[in-house]
């Protein structure tokens, strides 16, 4: 006896190959989309996501030796300067600043009738100190 061979097998072989060719022909249909029509707008897009600039903050953390001991730890402060060259009386501005900083009035005013652009008044003053200081809204005081 002789098996002829069925014909459902190869109607189903060339059914696979059919669509094995359609896939092919869409792969390659998008490859052409993506590369030679729409291949500006995705550069621009690609360019967009590689130089996005963000800024983060950076809050410095606490630094501890080996044993576990902190070596250095950050202090939240906030420094007050003049800028003399914007103040119309200086030796005012000091009066009324001095208490606020906690410093000597008649020097503060030595230092801002100096002559000098910049002036540090105080360094590392505590977060709460500044909220009167700021509320004073002295001209020159930053």
């Amino acid at each position: 006896m002789e098996q002829r061979p069925r014909r459902g097998s190869n109607a189903r072989l060339l059914s696979v190959g059919i669509v094995l060719v359609l896939a092919w022909v869409l792969i390659g249909y998008r490859l052409a989309l993506v590369q030679a029509v729409s291949a500006d707008e995705y550069a621009d897009q690609g360019r967009q996501q590689r130089s996005q600039t963000e800024t983060l903050a950076a809050d410095r953390g606490t630094i501890f030796d080996r044993d576990g001991r902190e070596l250095a730890v950050s202090v939240a402060g906030v420094t007050v300067y003049a800028s003399p060259h914007e103040m119309e009386e200086p030796v005012t501005v000091a009066s009324l600043l001095a208490p606020l900083v906690g410093r000597n009035p008649t020097d503060l005013a030595q230092e801002l009738t100096s002559g000098a652009g910049f002036v540090y008044v105080a360094r590392q003053l505590a977060p709460e100190a500044a909220g009167p200081i700021a509320a004073a809204d002295l001209p020159g005081i930053h």
